[in-house]
């Protein structure tokens, strides 16, 4: 797991593949890119291969309004899955929550 990073006043961690014994493997991602508007993780896999990867959001104590109504928990994970393309590698995005 890597520690916290921060957008934008916004905190959240890459949790990566939670079913494996080493989510963050080096054999699994490649790079990870932060720019103003996304982060970005390049992972990499056999063509096909489906990939879970959980991005978690890191929340001051008390109520929050998400995408799922107001929830009061300090960290929410959400799973993205991820198709390996024929080149072997693909792209999450986690502003959009999904691969490319």
């Amino acid at each position: 797991m890597c520690s916290v990073c921060c957008r934008g006043g916004h905190k959240f961690f890459l949790a990566g593949e939670m079913d494996k014994a080493l989510p963050m493997s080096p054999r699994r991602v490649r790079s990870i890119a932060v720019s103003e508007m996304d982060t970005t993780v390049e992972l990499v896999g056999s063509p096909g291969e489906l990939v879970q990867f959980d991005v978690c959001n890191v929340y001051e104590p008390g109520l929050h309004y998400s995408s799922r109504g107001w929830i009061d928990n300090v960290v929410t994970c959400n799973t993205v899955s991820c198709k390996i393309t024929g080149s072997g590698v693909t792209v999450l995005s986690k502003m959009h929550a999904a691969c490319s």
